[in-house]
């Protein structure tokens, strides 16, 4: 993807998302009142927070038989 379809950010990185279009969906987020409790905006977002959200699957499931022996027998 050439840089000029990037945005800049605050801090001068690019920002793979358009302004736009994230725009265009809040707004039609907003206006169907069917707004999620977290909004993953942009396919470089997402790599990210399921990469995280799979590695912290994994931590838990790694402790999953110590977490399940506290309670009542």
């Amino acid at each position: 993807m050439p840089s000029s379809s990037f945005s800049k950010k605050s801090n001068g990185a690019l920002a793979p998302s358009d302004p736009t279009r994230v725009a265009a969906v809040l707004i039609e987020l907003a206006a169907s009142g069917d707004m999620p409790q977290r909004l993953v905006v942009g396919a470089d977002a997402w790599g990210e927070i399921t990469a995280k959200l799979d590695s912290q699957r994994a931590e838990y499931e790694a402790w999953k038989a110590l977490s399940h022996s506290t309670g009542f027998a």
